[in-house]
């Protein structure tokens, strides 16, 4: 036990003793490290944060439940309960293409003039390193107005585009728990955050409300046609028990008694469908009309954002930290070579 006391205080005050030596290299090193830190957190732009949260409404305590238990009972699936429309199918909703290149092909106004909003951040952020540097100049801009008619050097340059906002400017978080969506843009220009964060909304909102009225519109197309079907079938019934009637002339007949119970039984059914169709194809019109937003925005984005600056006595901290633990390192492995040596020089002596 005192063997391994002395063996520590002596490994310490060795250590202790190369600091002393080497204390205004170790001090100049370290001021190096702090210089640069408070240097790199100048150059750092500063980065404007938008945050703002989209809430999935099931509609529970509504006429749609009512709705979404008829278009379940036709294999649609509108988002309600179980629904395929869940948080995680809006977050991956918010990171796709469609969603993000509907954005960037979105018209904003700049200073009076009208452009996309793809040639608004490019003006602002820059274009992504790509190559032919010739042709991805600092003046190349998207001239298509929409993604179908994108030539082959506009489609990589979209691509890249969102990619970079997909992995670096754009954040989702989800709750299970309270169906919330968090959505989080940074970019270097205020501006630019701030259109993006409106037209991005608009676009993932306009998406949903459209999908889930198509939906509506589909089931209301289905009851209508089969209200339809079970009218025609039933007038047909209709029609050969009355003619069967008008054959028997008040004449009771065993086999034709037994025809007009089948007929009777028959339209009984489809008189039954007919009634309970109608009954959906009514609730179904009416839900259609309903101005609900199972989609509602929270924390919509306001000016001025958030900013988020680089700190210098952090950065200061940081890189005074790292060079003195760099330094410290250097000098006590070279004290240990230089020990090693003299010991290899003793033996061979």
């Amino acid at each position: 036990m005192e063997s391994e006391v002395h063996n520590f205080s002596f490994i310490f005050f060795r250590y202790l003793s190369i600091l002393k030596r080497n204390l205004k290299v170790i001090l100049t090193f370290s001021i190096i490290g702090i210089l640069l830190g408070v240097t790199f957190s100048s150059i750092k732009k500063t980065r404007y944060k938008s945050s703002f949260s989209l809430f999935l409404d099931s509609g529970s305590g509504s006429g749609l439940n009512q709705y979404l238990g008829l278009a379940e009972s036709f294999g649609f699936d509108l988002g309600g309960g179980g629904g395929s429309m869940t948080p995680e199918n809006i977050a991956e909703l918010a990171v796709s293409k469609k969603i993000i290149y509907k954005t960037l092909f979105s018209q904003v106004n700049d200073d009076g003039i009208n452009k996309l909003y793809v040639n608004l951040y490019l003006d602002s952020i820059g274009l992504p390193q790509l190559e032919p540097k010739e042709i991805y100049n600092e003046t190349f801009r998207i001239v298509s107005n929409n993604e179908d008619s994108l030539s082959l050097y506009e489609s990589k340059l979209i691509n890249e585009i969102y990619l970079e906002i997909k992995r670096k400017r754009l954040s989702v978080d989800i709750s299970n728990k309270t169906s919330v969506i968090k959505h989080n843009v940074s970019m270097n220009n205020e501006e630019v955050t701030y259109q993006f964060s409106r037209l991005f909304i608009n676009a993932v909102k306009s998406f949903y409300e459209k999908r889930t009225s198509e939906k509506k519109l589909s089931i209301i197309s289905i009851l209508t046609n089969k209200s339809d079907s079970i009218k025609s079938i039933l007038l047909v019934k209709e029609e050969q028990l009355a003619s069967l009637s008008d054959q028997n002339n008040f004449v009771v007949r065993k086999k034709y008694r037994l025809d007009e119970l089948r007929l009777a039984r028959e339209i009984e059914i489809l008189n039954t469908m007919y009634a309970i169709n109608i009954k959906n194809l009514e609730i179904a019109k009416f839900t259609h009309q309903e101005t609900n937003d199972v989609l509602n925005v929270l924390d919509r984005p306001m000016l001025p954002l958030e900013e988020k600056s680089a700190n210098p006595i952090i950065y200061g901290g940081i890189g005074g930290t790292l060079f003195f633990i760099i330094i410290l390192t250097f000098l006590l492995i070279s004290s240990k070579l230089k020990n090693d040596l003299k010991k290899l020089d003793q033996i061979n002596a």
